[in-house]
Protein backbone atom coordinates (compact mmCIF):
# COMPACT_ATOMS: atom_id res chain seq x y z
CA UNK A 1 0.00 0.00 0.00
CA UNK A 2 2.46 2.42 1.37
CA UNK A 3 4.33 1.30 -2.48
CA UNK A 4 1.61 2.35 -4.39
CA UNK A 5 1.05 5.44 -2.66
CA UNK A 6 5.11 6.46 -3.44
CA UNK A 7 4.29 5.86 -7.24
CA UNK A 8 1.91 7.33 -7.13
CA UNK A 9 3.30 10.29 -5.71
CA UNK A 10 6.58 10.06 -7.95
CA UNK A 11 3.86 10.12 -11.41
CA UNK A 12 2.26 13.36 -9.73
CA UNK A 13 5.65 15.32 -8.86
CA UNK A 14 7.04 14.24 -12.92
CA UNK A 15 3.83 15.64 -14.23
CA UNK A 16 4.06 18.79 -12.49
CA UNK A 17 7.92 19.32 -13.18
CA UNK A 18 7.07 18.98 -17.06
CA UNK A 19 4.28 21.09 -17.00
CA UNK A 20 6.31 23.58 -15.10
CA UNK A 21 9.22 23.77 -17.52
CA UNK A 22 6.91 23.51 -20.07
CA UNK A 23 8.96 19.76 -21.28
CA UNK A 24 7.33 17.36 -24.26
CA UNK A 25 8.32 14.93 -26.57
CA UNK A 26 6.57 17.07 -29.51
CA UNK A 27 7.99 20.40 -28.80
CA UNK A 28 10.81 21.98 -30.14
CA UNK A 29 13.56 24.00 -27.66
CA UNK A 30 12.45 27.89 -27.08
CA UNK A 31 14.37 30.70 -29.64
CA UNK A 32 15.47 34.19 -28.33
CA UNK A 33 12.26 36.31 -29.10
CA UNK A 34 8.93 33.58 -28.84
CA UNK A 35 6.49 33.91 -27.07
CA UNK A 36 6.24 32.42 -23.47
CA UNK A 37 3.83 32.25 -21.09
CA UNK A 38 5.59 31.43 -17.41
CA UNK A 39 6.79 34.30 -16.19
CA UNK A 40 10.25 33.85 -14.82
CA UNK A 41 11.02 30.10 -16.24
CA UNK A 42 14.09 29.60 -17.67
CA UNK A 43 14.71 26.54 -20.42
CA UNK A 44 18.27 26.39 -22.37
CA UNK A 45 19.79 30.03 -20.66
CA UNK A 46 16.65 31.84 -21.67
CA UNK A 47 14.24 33.65 -19.42
CA UNK A 48 10.77 34.40 -20.31
CA UNK A 49 10.59 38.21 -19.47
CA UNK A 50 7.81 40.15 -20.37
CA UNK A 51 6.15 37.27 -22.76
CA UNK A 52 9.22 36.70 -24.95
CA UNK A 53 12.54 34.13 -24.44
CA UNK A 54 15.21 36.29 -23.85
CA UNK A 55 18.94 35.64 -23.39
CA UNK A 56 20.32 35.67 -20.12
CA UNK A 57 22.60 38.28 -21.03
CA UNK A 58 20.02 40.48 -22.28
CA UNK A 59 17.90 40.56 -19.28
CA UNK A 60 16.77 44.07 -17.94
CA UNK A 61 17.97 45.20 -14.62
CA UNK A 62 15.51 43.68 -11.91
CA UNK A 63 14.07 40.94 -13.94
CA UNK A 64 15.63 37.36 -14.27
CA UNK A 65 15.63 34.49 -11.78
CA UNK A 66 14.56 35.70 -8.18
CA UNK A 67 17.12 34.15 -5.77
CA UNK A 68 16.68 36.64 -3.07
CA UNK A 69 13.17 35.43 -2.35
CA UNK A 70 14.18 32.38 -0.13
CA UNK A 71 12.97 29.48 -2.77
CA UNK A 72 12.17 26.30 -1.38
CA UNK A 73 14.95 23.96 -1.19
CA UNK A 74 14.91 20.70 -2.12
CA UNK A 75 12.86 19.19 0.96
CA UNK A 76 10.23 22.16 0.08
CA UNK A 77 10.80 22.84 3.60
CA UNK A 78 10.33 26.87 2.21
CA UNK A 79 13.66 27.95 4.26
CA UNK A 80 15.87 30.70 3.52
CA UNK A 81 19.00 30.36 1.14
CA UNK A 82 22.12 29.41 2.94
CA UNK A 83 22.49 33.02 4.40
CA UNK A 84 19.12 32.57 6.11
CA UNK A 85 19.38 37.10 5.72
CA UNK A 86 17.12 37.75 3.19
CA UNK A 87 19.67 40.55 2.27
CA UNK A 88 19.69 41.98 -0.75
CA UNK A 89 23.24 41.76 -2.86
CA UNK A 90 25.79 43.98 -3.02
CA UNK A 91 24.31 45.30 -6.19
CA UNK A 92 20.57 45.58 -5.43
CA UNK A 93 20.07 47.92 -2.88
CA UNK A 94 23.01 51.55 -2.86
CA UNK A 95 21.14 54.77 -4.45
CA UNK A 96 23.07 56.69 -7.16
CA UNK A 97 25.29 59.16 -6.56
CA UNK A 98 23.46 62.95 -5.98
CA UNK A 99 24.16 65.70 -8.35
CA UNK A 100 26.96 68.75 -7.18
CA UNK A 101 25.38 72.02 -6.52
CA UNK A 102 25.89 74.83 -8.83
CA UNK A 103 25.56 77.83 -6.76
CA UNK A 104 24.34 81.27 -7.85
CA UNK A 105 26.09 84.74 -9.36
CA UNK A 106 26.79 87.35 -6.55
CA UNK A 107 25.10 89.64 -8.33
CA UNK A 108 22.12 86.64 -8.13
CA UNK A 109 23.13 86.45 -4.72
CA UNK A 110 22.12 90.22 -3.88
CA UNK A 111 19.10 89.87 -5.61
CA UNK A 112 17.48 86.80 -3.84
CA UNK A 113 18.78 88.83 -0.65
CA UNK A 114 17.13 92.02 -1.89
CA UNK A 115 19.88 93.81 -1.01
CA UNK A 116 20.01 97.71 -1.79
CA UNK A 117 23.97 98.42 -1.00
CA UNK A 118 27.40 97.52 0.56
CA UNK A 119 28.74 94.11 1.79
CA UNK A 120 26.10 90.98 3.00
CA UNK A 121 26.91 87.99 4.72
CA UNK A 122 24.60 85.21 4.19
CA UNK A 123 23.86 81.05 3.15
CA UNK A 124 23.36 80.94 -1.09
CA UNK A 125 21.18 78.55 -2.59
CA UNK A 126 24.15 75.64 -1.79
CA UNK A 127 23.37 76.84 1.63
CA UNK A 128 26.62 77.80 1.94
CA UNK A 129 27.73 80.81 4.20
CA UNK A 130 29.01 83.21 1.69
CA UNK A 131 29.82 87.22 1.45
CA UNK A 132 29.26 89.71 -1.22
CA UNK A 133 30.42 93.47 -2.16
CA UNK A 134 26.91 94.25 -3.76
CA UNK A 135 27.85 97.70 -4.36
CA UNK A 136 30.68 96.90 -6.94
CA UNK A 137 26.50 96.65 -9.50
CA UNK A 138 25.73 99.87 -10.37
CA UNK A 139 22.47 98.67 -8.91
CA UNK A 140 22.78 97.97 -5.57
CA UNK A 141 24.29 101.76 -4.91
CA UNK A 142 22.62 104.15 -3.17
CA UNK A 143 21.44 107.73 -4.44
CA UNK A 144 23.58 110.75 -3.39
CA UNK A 145 20.44 111.61 -0.76
CA UNK A 146 20.50 108.62 1.10
CA UNK A 147 23.19 106.36 2.95
CA UNK A 148 23.94 102.64 3.38
CA UNK A 149 22.58 101.09 6.35
CA UNK A 150 23.97 97.41 7.41
CA UNK A 151 21.55 94.87 8.45
CA UNK A 152 24.67 94.03 11.03
CA UNK A 153 23.83 97.43 12.32
CA UNK A 154 20.26 97.40 12.44
CA UNK A 155 17.27 95.61 12.80
CA UNK A 156 16.83 94.90 9.39
CA UNK A 157 17.61 91.47 7.52
CA UNK A 158 19.01 93.25 4.63
CA UNK A 159 20.85 96.28 3.96
CA UNK A 160 19.26 99.35 2.80
CA UNK A 161 19.88 102.95 1.63
CA UNK A 162 17.47 105.49 3.63
CA UNK A 163 17.68 108.93 4.12
CA UNK A 164 18.97 110.81 7.22
CA UNK A 165 16.60 111.20 10.46
CA UNK A 166 13.68 113.53 9.74
CA UNK A 167 14.15 116.96 11.67
CA UNK A 168 18.06 116.32 11.96
CA UNK A 169 18.25 119.03 9.31
CA UNK A 170 17.24 122.22 8.49
CA UNK A 171 15.79 123.75 4.86
CA UNK A 172 18.76 124.59 3.33
CA UNK A 173 20.43 121.36 4.52
CA UNK A 174 17.53 119.17 2.95
CA UNK A 175 17.85 120.86 -0.48
CA UNK A 176 21.85 120.38 -0.74
CA UNK A 177 20.97 117.07 0.51
CA UNK A 178 18.83 116.74 -2.76
CA UNK A 179 20.88 118.78 -5.21
CA UNK A 180 17.99 121.27 -5.57
CA UNK A 181 18.31 124.84 -5.88
CA UNK A 182 14.42 125.48 -6.55
CA UNK A 183 11.32 124.07 -7.02
CA UNK A 184 9.10 122.08 -4.57
CA UNK A 185 10.33 118.43 -2.96
CA UNK A 186 7.84 115.68 -2.58
CA UNK A 187 9.37 114.02 0.66
CA UNK A 188 7.13 111.04 0.12
CA UNK A 189 8.84 110.37 -2.93
CA UNK A 190 12.41 110.66 -2.60
CA UNK A 191 12.22 109.47 1.16
CA UNK A 192 9.51 107.34 2.12
CA UNK A 193 10.78 106.22 5.03
CA UNK A 194 9.93 109.76 6.50
CA UNK A 195 6.23 108.55 6.21
CA UNK A 196 3.41 110.32 6.95
CA UNK A 197 5.37 113.17 6.96
CA UNK A 198 3.00 115.72 5.32
CA UNK A 199 4.65 118.58 4.01
CA UNK A 200 6.73 119.95 1.17
CA UNK A 201 9.88 122.26 0.66
CA UNK A 202 10.32 125.15 -1.75
CA UNK A 203 13.92 125.34 -1.78
CA UNK A 204 14.64 128.51 -3.64
CA UNK A 205 13.38 130.36 -7.29
CA UNK A 206 15.36 130.63 -10.08
CA UNK A 207 16.61 134.17 -11.51
CA UNK A 208 16.02 135.98 -14.47
CA UNK A 209 15.71 134.57 -17.92
CA UNK A 210 15.51 130.85 -16.47
CA UNK A 211 12.61 128.28 -15.32
CA UNK A 212 13.19 125.45 -12.85
CA UNK A 213 13.43 121.88 -14.01
CA UNK A 214 13.15 118.78 -11.89
CA UNK A 215 15.32 121.02 -8.99
CA UNK A 216 17.48 122.74 -11.84
CA UNK A 217 17.47 126.41 -13.22
CA UNK A 218 17.59 125.98 -16.53
CA UNK A 219 18.21 129.00 -19.24
CA UNK A 220 15.03 130.02 -21.14
CA UNK A 221 15.54 129.40 -24.91
CA UNK A 222 18.34 132.13 -27.00
CA UNK A 223 19.42 132.49 -23.42
CA UNK A 224 22.88 130.99 -22.21
CA UNK A 225 24.30 130.61 -18.84
CA UNK A 226 27.49 132.85 -18.39
CA UNK A 227 29.03 133.33 -15.16
CA UNK A 228 25.79 132.07 -13.22
CA UNK A 229 23.41 133.88 -15.04
CA UNK A 230 21.21 133.62 -18.32
CA UNK A 231 22.36 135.89 -21.37
CA UNK A 232 21.63 136.88 -24.64
CA UNK A 233 24.85 136.43 -26.23
CA UNK A 234 23.21 138.49 -28.91
CA UNK A 235 22.85 141.56 -27.11
CA UNK A 236 24.90 141.44 -23.71
CA UNK A 237 27.48 144.05 -23.81
CA UNK A 238 29.42 141.51 -21.06
CA UNK A 239 29.10 138.70 -23.00
CA UNK A 240 28.96 139.36 -26.73
CA UNK A 241 28.52 136.44 -29.20
CA UNK A 242 30.20 134.59 -26.56
CA UNK A 243 30.55 134.34 -22.90
CA UNK A 244 34.23 135.06 -22.27
CA UNK A 245 33.45 137.88 -24.88
CA UNK A 246 33.13 141.82 -23.26
CA UNK A 247 33.13 144.68 -24.88
CA UNK A 248 34.46 147.07 -22.72
CA UNK A 249 34.17 150.53 -22.15
CA UNK A 250 35.21 153.87 -23.62
CA UNK A 251 36.02 157.10 -22.14
CA UNK A 252 33.34 158.99 -24.76
CA UNK A 253 31.51 156.25 -26.35
CA UNK A 254 28.95 154.05 -25.66
CA UNK A 255 29.67 150.05 -25.66
CA UNK A 256 26.59 148.24 -27.84
CA UNK A 257 26.23 144.61 -28.68
CA UNK A 258 24.53 144.26 -32.17
CA UNK A 259 24.08 140.64 -33.45
CA UNK A 260 26.87 139.34 -30.97
CA UNK A 261 29.28 142.42 -32.46
CA UNK A 262 30.66 144.67 -30.26
CA UNK A 263 29.69 148.67 -31.65
CA UNK A 264 30.44 152.00 -29.82
CA UNK A 265 28.26 155.03 -30.16
CA UNK A 266 30.32 158.39 -29.69
CA UNK A 267 28.69 160.35 -27.24
CA UNK A 268 29.15 163.38 -30.00
CA UNK A 269 26.85 162.76 -32.71
CA UNK A 270 29.19 163.93 -35.59
CA UNK A 271 31.99 161.79 -34.64
CA UNK A 272 32.34 158.11 -35.35
CA UNK A 273 34.09 155.16 -32.98
CA UNK A 274 37.53 153.67 -34.79
CA UNK A 275 39.14 151.55 -32.78
CA UNK A 276 41.80 148.44 -33.67
CA UNK A 277 41.14 146.54 -30.60
CA UNK A 278 38.23 144.84 -30.45
CA UNK A 279 37.72 145.04 -27.47
CA UNK A 280 37.46 149.02 -26.36
CA UNK A 281 40.38 149.16 -23.88
CA UNK A 282 39.06 152.52 -22.42
CA UNK A 283 40.25 154.19 -25.72
CA UNK A 284 39.53 156.82 -27.07
CA UNK A 285 38.65 156.51 -31.11
CA UNK A 286 35.53 158.72 -31.61
CA UNK A 287 37.26 160.80 -34.52
CA UNK A 288 36.10 163.10 -37.64
CA UNK A 289 35.74 160.46 -40.51
CA UNK A 290 35.69 163.67 -43.23
CA UNK A 291 39.30 165.10 -41.80
CA UNK A 292 40.96 161.83 -40.45
CA UNK A 293 43.99 161.01 -42.50
CA UNK A 294 43.94 157.39 -40.62
CA UNK A 295 40.40 156.73 -41.05
CA UNK A 296 38.79 158.67 -43.69
CA UNK A 297 35.57 158.44 -45.19
CA UNK A 298 35.39 155.00 -43.20
CA UNK A 299 37.35 153.52 -40.20
CA UNK A 300 40.39 151.85 -41.67
CA UNK A 301 41.59 154.09 -44.58
CA UNK A 302 44.81 155.63 -44.40
CA UNK A 303 45.76 158.64 -46.93
CA UNK A 304 48.89 157.91 -48.73
CA UNK A 305 51.47 159.82 -50.85
CA UNK A 306 50.94 162.91 -48.96
CA UNK A 307 47.50 163.33 -49.44
CA UNK A 308 45.19 164.55 -46.71
CA UNK A 309 41.38 163.67 -46.03
CA UNK A 310 38.91 166.15 -47.05
CA UNK A 311 35.05 166.17 -46.86
CA UNK A 312 36.04 162.08 -46.26
CA UNK A 313 38.24 161.79 -49.41
CA UNK A 314 41.97 161.51 -49.72
CA UNK A 315 42.66 164.56 -51.65
CA UNK A 316 46.18 166.19 -52.53
CA UNK A 317 46.81 169.63 -50.87
CA UNK A 318 48.79 170.88 -53.03
CA UNK A 319 49.90 170.78 -57.09
CA UNK A 320 50.88 167.29 -57.13
CA UNK A 321 51.81 164.29 -54.47
CA UNK A 322 52.83 161.58 -56.64
CA UNK A 323 54.60 162.13 -60.06
CA UNK A 324 51.41 160.34 -60.78
CA UNK A 325 50.23 163.97 -60.41
CA UNK A 326 52.72 165.05 -63.33
CA UNK A 327 53.20 165.10 -66.54
CA UNK A 328 55.33 162.56 -68.25
CA UNK A 329 58.58 164.40 -68.45
CA UNK A 330 57.84 166.05 -64.61
CA UNK A 331 58.15 164.71 -61.51
CA UNK A 332 56.51 165.82 -58.25
CA UNK A 333 58.94 168.07 -55.73
CA UNK A 334 57.39 169.59 -52.23
CA UNK A 335 53.66 169.70 -53.75
CA UNK A 336 55.31 170.97 -57.36
CA UNK A 337 55.69 169.83 -60.24
CA UNK A 338 59.10 170.17 -61.59
CA UNK A 339 61.11 168.68 -64.72
CA UNK A 340 62.35 165.29 -63.81
CA UNK A 341 65.84 166.73 -65.22
CA UNK A 342 65.99 168.36 -62.17
CA UNK A 343 67.19 167.14 -58.93
CA UNK A 344 64.26 167.52 -56.20
CA UNK A 345 65.87 167.99 -52.50
CA UNK A 346 63.17 167.61 -49.67
CA UNK A 347 65.18 169.77 -47.15
CA UNK A 348 66.32 172.64 -49.68
CA UNK A 349 66.05 173.94 -53.25
CA UNK A 350 68.61 174.84 -55.66
CA UNK A 351 66.84 176.38 -58.01
CA UNK A 352 63.55 177.98 -59.00
CA UNK A 353 61.58 175.17 -60.69
CA UNK A 354 62.07 172.39 -57.42
CA UNK A 355 59.51 175.17 -55.71
CA UNK A 356 55.39 175.49 -56.39
CA UNK A 357 54.53 178.39 -58.95
CA UNK A 358 54.84 181.73 -57.20
CA UNK A 359 57.71 180.47 -55.15
CA UNK A 360 61.38 180.92 -55.70
CA UNK A 361 64.43 179.08 -54.01
CA UNK A 362 66.51 181.43 -51.85
CA UNK A 363 68.89 180.39 -49.74
CA UNK A 364 68.07 176.68 -50.28
CA UNK A 365 64.10 177.72 -49.11
CA UNK A 366 61.50 177.85 -51.51
CA UNK A 367 59.90 181.57 -50.80
CA UNK A 368 56.48 183.36 -52.42
CA UNK A 369 57.77 186.24 -54.81
CA UNK A 370 54.71 187.03 -55.97
CA UNK A 371 51.40 188.91 -54.47
CA UNK A 372 50.51 185.57 -53.03
CA UNK A 373 51.16 181.99 -53.32
CA UNK A 374 48.17 180.90 -51.14
CA UNK A 375 44.70 181.77 -50.69
CA UNK A 376 45.93 182.58 -46.98
CA UNK A 377 47.70 185.23 -48.39
CA UNK A 378 44.85 187.16 -49.87
CA UNK A 379 41.69 188.52 -48.37
CA UNK A 380 38.60 186.60 -47.20
CA UNK A 381 36.90 187.57 -50.41
CA UNK A 382 39.56 187.14 -52.46
CA UNK A 383 41.58 183.88 -54.21
CA UNK A 384 45.06 183.41 -54.96
CA UNK A 385 45.12 183.05 -58.33
CA UNK A 386 48.63 182.39 -60.52
CA UNK A 387 50.22 184.79 -58.17
CA UNK A 388 47.44 187.28 -57.71
CA UNK A 389 45.03 188.06 -55.74
CA UNK A 390 41.79 188.25 -56.96
CA UNK A 391 37.98 187.85 -56.43
CA UNK A 392 37.08 184.60 -54.90
CA UNK A 393 34.05 184.96 -57.62
CA UNK A 394 36.34 185.15 -60.49
CA UNK A 395 37.11 181.87 -62.39
CA UNK A 396 40.88 180.79 -61.88
CA UNK A 397 41.98 179.62 -64.81
CA UNK A 398 44.12 176.57 -64.42
CA UNK A 399 45.82 177.46 -67.49
CA UNK A 400 46.69 179.77 -70.26
CA UNK A 401 48.22 177.17 -72.69
CA UNK A 402 49.39 173.64 -73.75
CA UNK A 403 52.13 173.96 -71.83
CA UNK A 404 50.47 175.17 -68.59
CA UNK A 405 49.01 171.55 -68.42
CA UNK A 406 50.48 167.84 -67.87
CA UNK A 407 51.82 165.87 -70.75
CA UNK A 408 49.25 164.40 -72.59
CA UNK A 409 46.64 167.16 -71.35
CA UNK A 410 45.97 170.32 -73.21
CA UNK A 411 44.36 173.76 -71.84
CA UNK A 412 40.79 174.39 -73.13
CA UNK A 413 39.23 177.70 -71.56
CA UNK A 414 41.53 177.82 -68.83
CA UNK A 415 41.21 174.35 -67.87
CA UNK A 416 43.52 171.51 -68.46
CA UNK A 417 41.85 168.48 -70.43
CA UNK A 418 42.39 164.93 -72.03
CA UNK A 419 40.56 166.51 -75.28
CA UNK A 420 42.80 167.59 -78.29
CA UNK A 421 39.53 169.05 -79.37
CA UNK A 422 38.59 172.73 -78.16
CA UNK A 423 36.17 174.70 -80.72
CA UNK A 424 32.40 175.83 -80.00
CA UNK A 425 32.18 172.82 -78.56
CA UNK A 426 34.78 173.44 -75.67
CA UNK A 427 32.71 174.90 -72.97
CA UNK A 428 30.15 173.06 -71.03
CA UNK A 429 29.29 174.89 -67.72
CA UNK A 430 29.68 178.72 -67.17
CA UNK A 431 32.34 177.46 -64.24
CA UNK A 432 34.75 176.84 -67.35
CA UNK A 433 34.78 180.47 -68.29
CA UNK A 434 36.57 183.51 -67.52
CA UNK A 435 35.51 186.44 -64.99
CA UNK A 436 31.77 187.02 -65.45
CA UNK A 437 31.60 185.01 -69.19
CA UNK A 438 28.70 182.34 -69.12
CA UNK A 439 28.77 179.12 -71.32
CA UNK A 440 25.86 179.64 -74.21
CA UNK A 441 26.16 177.14 -76.82
CA UNK A 442 29.57 176.02 -75.97
CA UNK A 443 31.58 179.77 -76.17
CA UNK A 444 32.02 181.46 -73.37
CA UNK A 445 30.34 185.02 -73.65
CA UNK A 446 29.88 187.60 -71.39
CA UNK A 447 26.65 189.10 -70.94
CA UNK A 448 27.62 191.84 -68.58
CA UNK A 449 28.92 195.42 -69.15
CA UNK A 450 32.38 193.60 -68.53
CA UNK A 451 33.67 190.03 -66.87
CA UNK A 452 37.27 190.90 -66.78
CA UNK A 453 39.49 193.38 -66.32
CA UNK A 454 40.29 193.62 -69.86
CA UNK A 455 36.94 194.72 -70.74
CA UNK A 456 37.60 197.69 -68.63
CA UNK A 457 40.53 199.16 -70.11
CA UNK A 458 44.19 199.60 -67.97
CA UNK A 459 42.85 202.47 -65.50
CA UNK A 460 39.55 200.57 -64.20
CA UNK A 461 38.79 196.78 -62.88
CA UNK A 462 35.79 194.78 -63.95
CA UNK A 463 33.97 194.15 -60.49
CA UNK A 464 31.37 191.15 -59.79
CA UNK A 465 28.12 193.60 -60.35
CA UNK A 466 29.37 193.38 -64.27
CA UNK A 467 30.45 196.69 -63.97
CA UNK A 468 33.41 198.45 -64.33
CA UNK A 469 34.84 200.73 -61.54
CA UNK A 470 37.98 202.80 -61.34
CA UNK A 471 40.78 200.75 -60.26
CA UNK A 472 41.12 203.25 -57.34
CA UNK A 473 37.54 202.57 -56.28
CA UNK A 474 37.16 199.32 -54.33
CA UNK A 475 34.24 197.19 -55.59
CA UNK A 476 31.08 197.02 -54.35
CA UNK A 477 30.24 194.70 -51.87
CA UNK A 478 27.29 192.70 -53.20
CA UNK A 479 24.40 191.36 -51.17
Amino acid sequence: MRTALRISLLALSLFLFCSLTACSDSETAPVSGDECTQEGATEDGLTCQDGQWVQEEELDAGHGEDTSAGDLDDTGSGDLDDTGSGDLDDTGGTEPDATPCEAETDEEFCTRHQVECGSFTARDDCDVERTVDCETYDEFQCPDHTECHLAQDSEADTNLCLCPPFGSLDRDGICELFNAECGLLDFQELCPEWDPVDEDLICGECGTNSTCHSGECRCDDDFDLCDGECVDLESDVDHCGSCDNSCGTATDAEAQCTDGECHFICDDPDLDYCDSDPTGADLSACTDLTTDDNNCGACGVTCEDGTTCRDGQCECPDDCCSADDCGQFSTCCNGSCISNTVECIDDECTSDDQCKDGFGCRDGECVCESDCCEDSDCSNVEQCCHGECTSSTLFCPECHENDDCPDLEYCCLGNCTDTPICGSDGCTDDDQCDGLEVCNNGQCECNEDCCTDDDCGETAQCCPDGQCHMGTVQCPILE
